[in-house]
């Protein structure tokens, strides 16, 4: 049986280019987790929260920086336009959603990833038919 794959080895796909991963959404303890294991690969991590409070994310060592844009609930499409300038204008290479909430905002609605920027995360395809088997 294949030992499970770990984050930095999909991240590291081009190891001697510095990644710098915008981590999207609320799951406090995944970000840490997802943070340490970047940060220790060599990787740059920032974290989006929807939350306009800290979490124990945002305390570790490996978080280049923690962003708040407003909670989505507010009106998506403001958000997604305030979200596509933040990968526009920001330094990221990819995009990694990490709770239901993120992944059904990046892969349902019209995201611009500039060419730079990959998303992490399953299709647009392949979420919307595990959604509808779940519905």
């Amino acid at each position: 049986m294949a030992s499970p794959r770990r984050l930095s080895d999909v991240v590291n796909t081009a190891p001697a280019r510095r990644r710098h991963v915008l981590i999207v959404g609320d799951n406090a303890r995944a970000a840490l987790e997802l943070c340490r294991e970047l940060g220790r690969a060599g990787h740059l991590a920032t974290l989006l929260r929807f939350d306009q409070h800290r979490s124990i994310a945002d305390t570790s060592r490996y978080a280049a920086e923690s962003v708040f844009l407003g909670p989505p609930a507010g009106g998506v499409g403001k958000w997604v336009q305030r979200f596509n300038r933040l990968l526009a204008d920001g330094p990221f290479t990819d995009v990694l959603p990490i709770d239901e909430l993120s992944h059904g905002i990046l892969c349902d609605v019209q995201i611009q990833l500039p060419s730079r920027v990959r998303l992490i995360a399953p299709s647009p395809d392949s979420h919307r038919q595990g959604n509808d088997r779940l519905n």
